[in-house]
């Protein structure tokens, strides 16, 4: 896998790294960012020039330690343009990892599936 970094990881931000010939996006660590719509627009772009030319399948893992609810927001945002992917007839796949016994990411993990029509896998690790 060519995986690149598009964003290293801070105290207060997670890493986000992307292979976009296969089509695999990770964005792993803790998310409480002075502005999440600043820090995930990056991302937003990536994403929405991915979506002209996507790979065969489409895999997007979010695997956070703790997100604030500013992040849930931006999160919402990515999985409304993954769910166009989807509904395009793409194959697409949403993973959601959370710590065994972390209730809090597991609730946010659920609410998120519920907005989606993406498929959207919920696994503990």
């Amino acid at each position: 896998m060519t995986s690149m970094t598009l964003i290293a990881s801070t105290s207060k931000t997670p890493e986000v790294s992307y292979d976009l010939k296969n089509g695999i996006f990770q964005i792993r660590g803790k998310s409480i960012p002075e502005n999440s719509r600043t820090f995930y627009e990056p991302i937003h772009l990536l994403l929405n020039k991915y979506l002209s030319t996507p790979a065969k399948k489409t895999t997007f893992t979010f695997k956070y330690e703790y997100c604030n609810s500013s992040t849930h927001v931006e999160i919402a945002h990515l999985l409304r343009s993954l769910e166009q992917l989807h509904t395009s007839g793409k194959q697409v796949v949403v993973y959601w990892l959370f710590e065994e016994g972390d209730d809090d990411m597991q609730e946010i993990g659920n609410t998120l599936k519920s907005i989606t029509k993406t498929p959207f896998m919920m696994m503990s690790y």
